[in-house]
């Protein structure tokens, strides 16, 4: 048995070694906030160039083992915890929080935040946490990125809910008369927080109706009247449960609220920015992907 055999079979051994190891650095992460696993990449190891052939003609190859490629991060979604602690936060989907590393900006997946004496927000190494300044509840990422200061004290007002959306399912397969309710939290010019109570319908193949409604105490009426509808609208799916016909977003209309807030008009995103319909009706369960809303208590 020549040489080159033992050599093989210690370079499967010493690159299986290493990915343990990884494994190992793994399994000892499991418990750290935002830690991205990894996973070892393997890569074969040939010959030199081949100096025999068979009866055939195909030249005689043997590989002489394998090598480690590479250690690579595996960036998939990890779950998000509740910490109880405001100044926690979470990135689901892609991207980095900015921190300030002295002359330049790092970045990080990890949301564990708290506030300084002199209130930065920062994170657990004490790097400070940059973001864009915010104008009438908007940010400019134009504008240069500073620290973010939470001002000891301070305070931020209200917003008034301007727009809310939904991306959802409605079975086709389900019989006229059938109805599918789902709820969203919106917020009036005062803060106070309302749930607003969207009902659809099936009226006939392709055909559904929704009705938003507010219960009646939010109103000024009694705990036992029927909800006070704000809004309604009618939805027709092509064959192929594609949302038709519909030109632009409806809205619903919040009046007289016993909050005594501003009447206000909320813009109900059927359609998203591009015009492209949130709703389908598939051969699927009823069923709400996402919900957002724009606006904010005190």
């Amino acid at each position: 048995m020549s040489l080159t055999s033992f050599y093989t079979a210690l370079t499967g051994l010493n690159n299986n070694a290493m990915a343990i190891n990884v494994i190992g650095n793994n399994l000892a992460n499991i418990n750290t906030t935002a830690f991205k696993s990894s996973k070892t990449n393997f890569a074969e190891l040939l010959a030199g160039l081949s100096t025999t052939t068979a009866a055939n003609g195909n030249p005689i190859q043997i590989g002489v083992g394998s090598t480690v490629q590479g250690v690579s991060p595996v960036f998939s979604q990890g779950s998000i915890a509740y910490t109880g602690r405001n100044t926690d936060a979470a990135i689901s989907g892609n991207g980095f929080f900015v921190v300030s590393i002295g002359d330049g900006l790092g970045y990080t997946r990890c949301g564990t935040f708290g506030l300084t004496r002199e209130g930065h927000l920062s994170n657990s190494e004490g790097f400070h946490v940059m973001g864009y300044a915010v104008a009438d509840g908007a940010a400019s990422n134009n504008a240069t990125l500073a620290p973010i200061m939470i001002e000891k004290g301070g305070s931020l007002p209200p917003r008034a809910t301007t727009a809310m959306s939904m991306s959802a399912n409605l079975d086709s397969q389900v019989p006229d008369g059938t109805e599918f309710n789902t709820s969203m939290q919106i917020f009036d010019s005062l803060g106070t927080a309302h749930l607003v109570t969207i009902s659809f319908t099936k009226t006939a193949v392709g055909q559904w109706t929704w009705t938003a409604t507010i219960p009646a105490t939010d109103t000024g009426g009694a705990a036992s009247d029927p909800p006070v509808q704000v809004g309604t609208g009618t939805l027709t799916f092509d064959g192929n449960g594609v949302l038709t016909g519909l030109a632009a977003n409806p809205s619903i209309q919040l009046t007289g609220l016993a909050s005594g807030a501003t009447d206000q008009t909320i813009t109900f995103g059927i359609l998203d920015e591009n015009g492209s319909p949130r709703m389908t009706s598939y051969s699927s369960p009823s069923s709400v992907s996402s919900t957002i809303q724009d606006g904010s208590p005190f």
